[in-house]
């Protein structure tokens, strides 16, 4: 049985896709990211591009659901079948139970090819009696997204399997939220995610951009919200690095839930700005264009590679105002006698509220993932603060669910931490974020709620 390596070369939409689906749980691996690269690589575009992502990012969505319907059918335990045999059976199971526009036999036919490629002749034929076997007795394609219907709900013991979620997450998730916002979390994870976009303001209107998005036969929902500067496209779209508007620096693409962390900074001109953990560069540039390339933004990171995609960025988007450098030790001792007026610190996280966008994370987070995150934000955070001038300001966020990684963390540090105290949500903040600000000044958005990826911020000034 053959390797699939990571960097193979297809035009195969199929192919590539089962690239991805056998190397998402390696640990520097990104789904998404592989994706892109492997489309990139063999010059895929078009419909071939969409069914590629479809097929690899639906499979990592609806993996529990495949795995409950292919696991009675396997001749031996479903866990001692070979990795690629099981990728190969859920690839095919996927288009016939999940899509209506690939014909059954040519499901079957391309998943026993991919098989006899890349596995063995008695594997290969393992695929095609299951898959042939699935055709005859499925009823057809199903909701790749459940609606939630509490009189419909199924029993909790169930929802790992009928929402695709593993096992702990479904837990850690009812220790913390209601069971019906849970089951809306679980299902609207499931769905495929709008591209949304951040106009950049010194270039173009959300209004412009959105008409000119039309021109090129792109379907724009919504402009405006949650930001002035937001932009929802939900129809094709194509390769948006290689877009002429991409590459004219006329838009950002971000989520609306990470768009509202820059604002809860409320950057202004000439101030003095601290973005942690910056790379790839959004927030960085965000803060760049609300304080109209007039403030002295520094962009820091621990990883050369990425850092380097935020320069490319702000390049990209014609700013002038932000500079970047590796977050090491002596750089943070030269803040702490140079303390800036404002300090973003968008840390490292669990990722559980981006899981629309990012299917593979639930399968790749274990709990014990969320105890070293908490760690490792609370060492940032003090170490960030330090360079916090009084009366300054220090915003905290994460793209990730639950306390643990964002009540307490902040909870922790403000008892550690006299110095600080929480902003007053009432006043001095930019008016786009309020309508999402808790009694207590933190950011919450929640994704079936709002639509948005799962954020939390909190925005902390310093007294003294």
């Amino acid at each position: 049985m053959k390797e699939i390596p990571a960097d193979l070369v297809s035009t195969n939409p199929r192919e590539i896709a089962l690239v991805v689906l056998a190397h998402f749980l390696d640990p520097e691996t990104d789904a998404s990211r592989l994706l892109h690269d492997l489309l990139r690589r063999g010059g895929v575009r078009g419909a071939d591009a969409r069914l590629a992502t479809d097929l690899a990012l639906g499979v990592l969505r609806q993996r529990g659901r495949l795995d409950a319907a292919l696991e009675p059918m396997a001749r031996r335990p479903w866990k001692r079948t070979p990795p690629i045999v099981r990728d190969l059976l859920r690839l095919g199971a996927y288009q016939m139970l999940f899509l209506d526009r690939i014909p059954a036999h040519a499901a079957v036919n391309e998943s026993v090819e991919l098989a006899r490629r890349w596995a063995t002749p008695g594997h290969a034929a393992l695929v095609n009696a299951i898959l042939r076997w699935i055709t005859r007795e499925s009823p057809g394609p199903a909701s790749a997204s459940v609606p939630v219907n509490e009189k419909a709900l199924p029993p909790q013991a169930d929802w790992p399997r009928f929402y695709s979620h593993p096992p702990w997450l479904v837990q850690y998730f009812l220790e913390q939220y209601p069971a019906e916002p849970v089951a809306a979390l679980l299902e609207w994870d499931n769905r495929t995610p709008a591209l949304m976009l951040r106009a950049n303001r010194l270039r173009t209107t959300p209004e412009q951009l959105a008409e000119r998005l039309a021109g090129e036969g792109c379907e724009v929902a919504r402009v405006g919200w949650p930001a002035p500067e937001s932009l929802t496209v939900t129809g094709p779209v194509g390769d948006v690095a290689s877009a002429d508007w991409f590459l004219e620096g006329l838009a950002t693409v971000q989520d609306g839930a990470a768009q509202l962390i820059a604002r809860l900074l409320s950057p202004r001109p000439g101030e003095r700005i601290v973005d942690w953990c910056a790379a790839p560069g959004g927030k960085s540039t965000h803060l760049a264009e609300l304080s109209d390339d007039q403030a002295h933004i520094l962009a820091l990171d621990v990883d050369p590679q990425r850092l380097s995609q935020v320069a490319i960025q702000a390049e990209r988007l014609g700013l002038r105002s932000v500079r970047t450098d590796l977050l090491r030790p002596e750089r943070v001792e030269g803040l702490t006698r140079e303390p800036a007026d404002a300090v973003l610190v968008d840390a490292p996280c669990t990722g559980l509220g981006t899981i629309q966008r990012h299917p593979d994370i639930r399968w790749r987070r274990k709990l014990k993932d969320i105890e070293r995150s908490t760690k490792l934000q609370s060492e940032i955070l003090a170490a960030a603060a330090r360079c916090v001038a009084p009366r300054g300001r220090l915003v905290y966020s994460t793209c990730t669910l639950g306390r643990a990684e964002n009540e307490r963390v902040v909870e922790q540090f403000l008892a550690s931490h006299p110095e600080f105290e929480r902003a007053d949500p009432s006043g001095g903040s930019d008016p786009v974020v309020r309508p999402f600000l808790n009694a207590r000044g933190e950011l919450h958005t929640w994704p079936p709620q709002h639509g948005l990826d799962g954020f939390y911020a909190a925005r902390l000034i310093r007294e003294r």
